[in-house]
Formats: structure tokens, C-alpha cells, sequence
């Protein structure tokens, strides 16, 4: 599918059309708490003339990054370093970090009204500069700003976009082959989406669409998706593998029916939903005070653990992993609840997320590394990664994640960890 002006066209078999959006376009809303970042190659001239410049620090690098479906859509970005980064070390350990950005010897200017002027869109700033991690020493230097993107259809949107770069880490050699200059290239996201309303039947139900790529078009084959306020709250779950996520032409549950998108336009605007062919479940939310999935594993002790078999107690449901190197620095505040709490009646259940690979087997795995860490609760291990069915289950995106159940059998928290997970269930086992 291109990139088209007019509304993006999906393919849907057996499908009949049940509403169309009004001629209201779409507001920039919040961005969900994943992106992929995006490379913008960086030379010494622009690749496009500019009527004005600021005054340099240094030696200027050019970029351009792409938003929109206008005839010209290129938005030129220069990122200014100065020579003296040594001294800006120093005073950066001096400080401990802790520094004014102003003192920052760099600047990245973003030309966001797309007028060839860099000098009208604000000062070059710098609002984040931060000792990186991956290489001590050097810096991670950031700021966002808003495009004005133009689009064929005549509409103008402005776009928020973060933009950052490691101008002193050194080339790597990447999996392919090719070799990665990070000083020579700059990094963005998108920091916003486009919301809007999708009619189905006689409601009007509210949608963000993700521009996953970064180049403020809303398009399938970029694996661009949509969130969809599918329980009517006015608040979009926010898991990767939640029930309010969807790629563009996934069939999605509502009010008892399957639907899929059959149009919308380049920012999600005017969308059109159709009665699926595809039939799909309703969502299952896993949210504080719905009731938690019933599961039964075996367990590395050679038994069963069967979440509905606790009624009455509460269980800490904790996903983890030996390869994870949080859940290893967060295992000491796990083992020091579970050492605090178990003669209580506290109910500990860890599922690994480890899978069977060149160093050996899940199972031996997690066993070898519980006893070297006195694990001693339950432990299930499916040896599935990602696929883990309990990790489904619990639309689990990222390690450490732990889930807090009540006694009744239900969620109380999800994603505690620390002081916050101990004091929590030490208060549900309290309360009884």
C-alpha cells in the first residue's frame, strides 16, 4: 500500500459498513510508552538551502527527517557541537550530573516551521544531557520539538518529535555487517498521536492511531497501529499486549461484535470501521480489581501450581528471568518479602520467562540459579520466552512485572516492585 493522500484503503473480505466519521480531523494526543527509534544520517552541509543560521558553537551537522505527504517534506535538522567536550566532562563529574543545560557545549536546532530559517523556530537547545551508561565518559544528548507537518489533503498538524544523539560513543559493528557511526547520526521519535473518534453504530468510541515509524503518516504496511477505547473509560490501556492495541488491520471486539478498519486517512482521520468476517474475542483486561486468569503449571519441584487453588490467600505473581539483569538486581527486595512474608501466608509463584538455547536448558537453568539464590517459593518455568502462556495470559511486555492478588481473587496492583511490592502485600495480608 502507498503512502496515499487520500484515505488508506484496507483489504477486508466479507465485511459490510457500519458507520463514517464526521468531518472533524484528529488533535495530537499523548504518545504511548514504547517508540522505535528512527536514524537520521548527519553530513556537513544541508541537503537543502537555508535562508539564515544561527551563530555555531562549532562545526554544524546537517540532517533531514521525513514527516508527511506533502510534495516537499523534508525538515531540516543540524545538530552544533563544540570542540571543548573534555572540559564539559570534568564539570559534568564535578557536578554530578547535575548540571545546567545551558553549559551543555552542543545544541540541536530543528527546523519545525519548515521555512528554511533556523533562526525563527527558537534557540538551539539541548534539554537532556545525561552520562551514558553503555559508555562512560560520553554523552546522551536530547530535545524535543514540534513540526509543522503539511499534508497533500491542504491539513497542517503540529507534530511533536524527540530528537537525540551519542556524538561520542564510538562506530559498532552492527549484525549485518555494516558499520554504525554515532557521530554521524542522529536518533528521533515521535512524542505524540493522532486521536480521533471511529463511529460504530450509534457510538462514537475514541481512537489514537501510533505512528510507529516516525514519519507522521498512519499507514499498514509501516506497522503503524491503533489504540481503541474499547470499555468506554476514556482511558487507553497502556500494554503492548493489551486489549486496546491493535495492528491496522487486526479485527478488534466491541459491544459483542467484531469489526476491523476499512479506512482511514494519512493521521488516522475520518476512520470507518466494518463488521469482521474474522471473528475475535472480547478483551480481557487485566487491571487492578478484575479478577486475576486462572492458570495451572507444573513446577519445578515436580507439582502443579493452580492460581484458583490459593482462594483466600494472596499470591505474588512475579515474572522474571535469569537472563533479565533488573529482575536480578531487583531479587534481593523479592527475596528479603518473601523471607518477611511467607510465614504469614503469603503465596509466591515466579514464572520464568527463560528458554531453552545454546547454554543450556530452561530448567536447569532456573534451578541451578533459585538455589545459588535461595529462592525457595514456587517457580514455573515453560522454557517459552516470550510465548510463555502464563506471560500471554497476563499480556506480560517486559521483565520485571509482578501481580498482586487478593485474597478474593483478585488484582490489587500490578508492576510493584521494592518497598512498594512488600508493603502492599504485607497490607493485603493484613486485611485478609
Amino acid at each position: 500500500m502507498t503512502k496515499l493522500a487520500s484515505a488508506c484503503l484496507l483489504v477486508v473480505v466479507g465485511v459490510s459498513l457500519v458507520g463514517s466519521a464526521s468531518a472533524a480531523d484528529v488533535k495530537i494526543a499523548p504518545a504511548p510508552p514504547w517508540y522505535r527509534p528512527m536514524r537520521c544520517g548527519l553530513q556537513e552541509a544541508p541537503a537543502k538551502p537555508l535562508s539564515a543560521e544561527p551563530k555555531y558553537l562549532g562545526k554544524p551537522l546537517y540532517g533531514s527527517i521525513t514527516l508527511g505527504d506533502a510534495e516537499d517534506n523534508a525538515y531540516t535538522v543540524v545538530v552544533d557541537l563544540a570542540a571543548d567536550w573534555e572540559a564539559f566532562k570534568e564539570a559534568y563529574k564535578t557536578a554530578e550530573g547535575k548540571v545546567d543545560m545551558a553549559t551543555v557545549p552542543a545544541r540541536i536546532y530543528l527546523d519545525g516551521n519548515h521555512d528554511g530559517n533556523l533562526t525563527n523556530d527558537g534557540p538551539g537547545v539541548v534539554a537532556r544531557c545525561n552520562d551514558s551508561p553503555q559508555t562512560p565518559g560520553s554523552f546522551t544528548i536530547q530535545t524535543t520539538g514540534k513540526c509543522l507537518v503539511r499534508y497533500a489533503d491542504r491539513a497542517r498538524i503540529r507534530y511533536p518529535i524527540s530528537v537525540y544523539m551519542f556524538p561520542q560513543r564510538p562506530k559498532v559493528k552492527q549484525r549485518d555487517g555494516s558499520e554504525l557511526d554515532y557521530s554521524r547520526t542522529l536518533f528521533y521519535y515521535r512524542t505524540g498521536s493522532f486521536e480521533t473518534r471511529l463511529p460504530i453504530g450509534d457510538k462514537k468510541v475514541l481512537v489514537r492511531f501510533y505512528d510507529e515509524n516516525t514519519d507522521g503518516l498512519i499507514v499498514t504496511e509501516d506497522k503503524d497501529q491503533f489504540a481503541i477505547d474499547l470499555n468506554q473509560d476514556r482511558v487507553f490501556d497502556p500494554n503492548m499486549k493489551g486489549p486496546e492495541l491493535y495492528a491496522l488491520d487486526a479485527p478488534f471486539n466491541f459491544g459483542g461484535e467484531s469489526y476491523v478498519l476499512k479506512t482511514f486517512g494519512p493521521r488516522g482521520n475520518r476512520p470507518t470501521a466494518a463488521v469482521s468476517e474474522k471473528k475475535v474475542e472480547p478483551p480481557v483486561y487485566i487491571i487492578k480489581g478484575k479478577p486475576a486468569p486462572d492458570f495451572a503449571m507444573p513446577t519445578l519441584d515436580g507439582g502443579t501450581f493452580k492460581l484458583s487453588d490459593q482462594q483466600g490467600k494472596v499470591v505474588v505473581i512475579d515474572f522474571w528471568a535469569t537472563w533479565c539483569g533488573p529482575c536480578r538486581a531487583e531479587l534481593p527486595n523479592v527475596v528479603k518479602m518473601w523471607e518477611d512474608l511467607k510465614d504469614k501466608g503469603l503465596v509466591l509463584v515466579g514464572i520464568s520467562m527463560d528458554f531453552d538455547d545454546k547454554d543450556g536448558k530452561a530448567i536447569d537453568k532456573v534451578s541451578k540459579f533459585a538455589a545459588e539464590q535461595k529462592m525457595t517459593w514456587t517457580h514455573v518455568v515453560e522454557g517459552k520466552y516470550w510465548d510463555s502462556e502464563v506471560g500471554k495470559l497476563y499480556q506480560v511486555s517486559g521483565i520485571p512485572h509482578t501481580v498482586l492478588v487478593g485474597s478474593d481473587g483478585n488484582i490489587l496492583a500490578l508492576g510493584l516492585r521494592g518497598t512498594e511490592l512488600h508493603d502492599a502485600a504485607k497490607q493485603a495480608l493484613e486485611k485478609g
